[in-house]
């Protein structure tokens, strides 16, 4: 996917309910980025044991089957060079709910619009590059309204680095 071409969507005002599990620390400190060896690869895979024990339960209460969430939430001390520490959230969205698994959580998130793209898994940072570069900040086009970005991951997600292996950017804005 050429990011040249990158498509956005500006969607209604949406709240997520996410169902998952989350991690707070530097997640690139035990291996790089788009790398299933750092935390983030390591939380997906706690995230997916933990969808096999509940399957019944997940298939249950998930609002859109066969699509999960990546969460990226930056606190307010973040600055990426000394600290960076953020949240990072994997998950399902959900429906309503009366119990959730005991290794689990919510994050519900606030009702907002959001910038969405999709790029491919071997191009995803120029193409969210590009994005933030060229429409987002505060004499740009649109503003983030939220410290968080939401990566989103379907059927046609095949893999890290596999050409032809897609997912959606989701930014909140004002």
């Amino acid at each position: 996917m050429d990011p040249k071409t990158i498509n956005l969507t500006i969607t209604d005002s949406i709240q997520y309910k996410l169902l998952g599990c989350v991690f707070y620390g530097d997640p690139f400190h035990s291996a790089k980025e788009w790398s299933y060896k750092n935390e983030i690869g390591k939380l997906w895979s706690r995230f997916y044991r933990l969808i096999q024990k509940y399957e019944s339960y997940f298939s249950s209460i998930s609002k859109w089957p066969k699509v999960s969430y990546e969460l990226h939430l930056e606190p307010e001390d973040y600055d990426g060079k000394k600290n960076k520490n953020y949240y990072v959230f994997v998950g399902i969205c959900i429906q309503d709910f009366n119990e959730i698994p005991l290794e689990m959580f919510i994050k519900t998130l606030p009702r907002t619009r959001y910038l969405e793209f999709t790029t491919e898994a071997t191009d995803q940072d120029s193409g969210a590059e590009k994005v933030f570069g060229e429409f987002l900040g505060s004499k740009k086009k649109y503003q983030q309204s939220y410290p968080f970005i939401i990566q989103r991951y379907d059927k046609r997600y095949k893999g890290l680095n596999k050409k032809g292996s897609y997912l959606d950017w989701l930014i909140p804005i004002k």
